[in-house]
């Protein structure tokens, strides 16, 4: 049931409420109906009267009784138009104004706002509640635009800063309150169509407020990160880490603090983050802490710097960050111990000698092909630091390895690293292998009217035919033995791991393999004996008859390199040394490509060249 209570001020308000509120009840000595003689010009029964009011219109408002709290609050501004009730009155409708439909929000608060500007206080009393309802009212505007903002509207944003800059003002210059409402119309400028706007806002409160200093830092950074400076934006995270390292911000803006660096190539700023990310989880998450430490890796670009990383993360964390980490690290000390055990740059992963320089006194007449590339031996004590290590991997490799799915470039790495261990190790052999030198003074001619000339001759050149092709066929069957455990180990430690520039490289190793034997046979010195012209040509051919099977399988061994370069999308220093094989083998079928950008890749092979041009073809000229 509704009632309708008239409390009688000394102004000569007349205030209409709506049915009783429970939780707020009439205070003991106010006016009811039937009390007769009113209130008087108590000071203190108007305040109180004042207060109750504004209380019960309150609690309409939390049941959404819009109509009834807006009766209140006309009542209040009927009763004393120009006193402290009539801007209590304003402030009410403002709030029941706040609850309309966002399409209808923004306008209903600004009539609500006209009506506070176009008011007159009567006191100073009364001017002190106008700038609180103003500045109430400039706000819950404010914060309507900001919704509006949100939702699409950019250019709402600017009227969200607009009220409350306005809002701001009205707090005065040395009101600490002033800072919350700049912090909004910074937000809010910072989401409209120029947001650099922002900083003077948020420069202000940095020097002006300390108190809110946490707030505008945060504000900064994703203003700069909306606007891709992307430095300034990591610069204000690390102020934030080191000012705030409690507060439940400071991991994630570490973290993000410290993939820019990295991103950025900012080696000493990186390294900072890190040690801050120590001093963050390094007691009681140390998983985190190696987490940030393990990004460093990625501007590690030379084996010194790369080494100094490794040994760094290990001596540190060990197996905390992972064992898979701690793998990776071991692999990368691994490859580069045993790098750098060659007396010479490596030439794709072998330490093999410079190719020699031809001279006068080198005779390629006396060979049927040029002589293979001669290995040189590694520094034992580091080729041996280095394989021991990369056995150490392989055994931590045997457990059993969890890393979360979701982290593919975290399970690629560790695939990568343990396959191109093994691979590693496999290179030992092959260094031996490549080691092997084809038999001397081999004899595989006799010259048919020998027969008739020497007897004698005839038959002691049968035996050294007969030697040569036995000690020849001991060699071949050696290499080929060998060659089939390498090749065998090469393509399994690819395939077992699924590491794509394993499986290249394993493809390209079975080719060099292959290629290897065919270079020993066709770099077989002539003897002597054998004469030049006919009798020559008929020792290379032989030579070359067991040769040409080995070629044939290096060129199926790149050809499937390549292929799988292609199906992986994944080209690397393997990838395209399998196409300068090709292209050496038999340049007319597999012509090297000559590409200005992009990654090489095998294209479409033909029986074709086509030589440089310096001027597009006439069907592009006019493009």
């Amino acid at each position: 049931m509704r009632t309708t209570l008239a409390l009688a001020l000394g102004l000569g308000l007349s205030l209409v409420l709506a049915r009783p509120v429970a939780a707020a009840p009439a205070p003991a000595g106010a006016a009811t109906p039937g009390d007769g003689d009113g209130l008087g010009d108590d000071a203190a029964e108007r305040e109180e009267a004042l207060t109750f009011a504004v209380k019960r219109a309150w609690a309409y408002l939390k049941e959404d009784a819009l109509a009834d709290a807006q009766e209140i609050g006309e009542g209040l501004i009927a009763g004393d138009p120009q006193g402290v009730a009539a801007f209590a009155g304003l402030e009410l409708l403002a709030q029941v104004a706040d609850r309309a439909p966002l399409d209808r929000r923004v306008a209903a608060i600004g009539g609500v706002l006209e009506r506070i500007e176009a008011t007159t206080p009567s006191s100073p009393e009364a001017a002190a509640a106008r700038d609180r309802a103003w500045i109430r009212a400039l706000e819950l505007r404010g914060r309507a635009n900001l919704r509006r903002g949100v939702e699409g509207d950019r250019l709402a944003f600017l009227a969200c800063a607009d009220d409350y800059r306005r809002s701001a003002a009205l707090h005065g210059e040395g009101d600490s309150r002033r800072a919350v409402p700049l912090l909004y119309a910074a937000e809010c400028t910072a989401g409209g169509p120029e947001p650099l706007d922002a900083l003077p806002l948020f420069r202000e409160i940095l020097e002006r407020y300390p108190s809110k200093a946490q707030y505008a830092i945060e504000g900064l950074v994703f203003l700069h990160l909306g606007v891709a400076h992307f430095a300034e934006a990591a610069a204000l995270m690390e102020r934030y880490v080191a000012l705030y390292p409690k507060d439940m911000r400071a991991p994630k803006f570490n973290r993000q603090a410290l993939a820019i660096r990295v991103a950025l190539g900012q080696v000493s700023e990186a390294k900072r983050d890190a040690e801050a990310a120590f001093l963050l989880f390094g007691r009681k998450d140390p998983e985190r802490a190696a987490e940030a430490d393990w990004s460093l890796r990625a501007l590690a670009k030379d084996d010194r710097s790369r080494r100094e990383h490794a040994e760094a993360y290990l001596k540190r964390y060990n197996h905390k960050g992972g064992v898979d980490r701690q793998i990776v690290a071991e692999a990368t000390l691994g490859e580069i111990e045993w790098r750098s055990a060659c007396p010479v740059p490596e030439t794709l992963g072998l330490c093999l000698a410079p190719p020699p320089r031809p001279t006068k006194k080198t005779s390629k007449a006396r060979r049927c092909g040029p002589a293979p590339r001669a290995v040189l031996p590694r520094r034992a004590a580091a080729a041996d630091a280095a394989q021991k290590r990369l056995s150490a991997v392989a055994k931590l490799a045997r457990a059993r390895i969890d890393i979360p799915e979701e982290e593919r470039a975290r399970v690629w790495e560790f695939r990568q690293a343990v396959a191109m261990s093994q691979l590693r190790a496999l290179d030992r052999d092959l260094e031996a292998f490549f080691a092997l030198e084809a038999p001397r003074d081999l004899v595989l001619t006799v010259d048919p009217k020998l027969a008739e000339r020497d007897p004698h001759a005839h038959r002691t050149r049968l035996r050294l035919v007969d030697d040569s092709r036995r000690r020849l066929v001991m060699f071949l069957a050696d290499l080929r033995h060998q060659s089939a455990k390498l090749v065998e180990g090469y393509m399994i430690a690819g395939k077992e791991r699924g590491a794509p520039e394993a499986i290249l490289l394993g493809a390209l190793r079975t080719g060099q393999i292959h290629d290897r034997i065919a270079d020993l046979l066709e770099g077989v010195e002539i003897p002597r004996d054998v004469a030049e012209g006919a009798e020559a040509k008929a020792f290379c051919d032989a030579l070359r008859d067991q040769a040409a099977p080995h070629r044939d399988q290096a060129r199926e061994a790149y050809i499937y390199c390549i292929d799988r370069s292609t199906v992986y999308q994944y080209f690397s220093d393997a990838s395209r040394a399998c196409e300068a094989a090709l292209a050496r083998i038999d340049p007319r079928l597999y012509p090297r490509l000559h590409e200005f950008t992009g990654e090489p890749s095998a294209g479409e092979l033909g029986p074709w060249a086509e030589g440089v041009q310096f001027d597009p073809p006439p069907e592009l000229a006019g493009e």
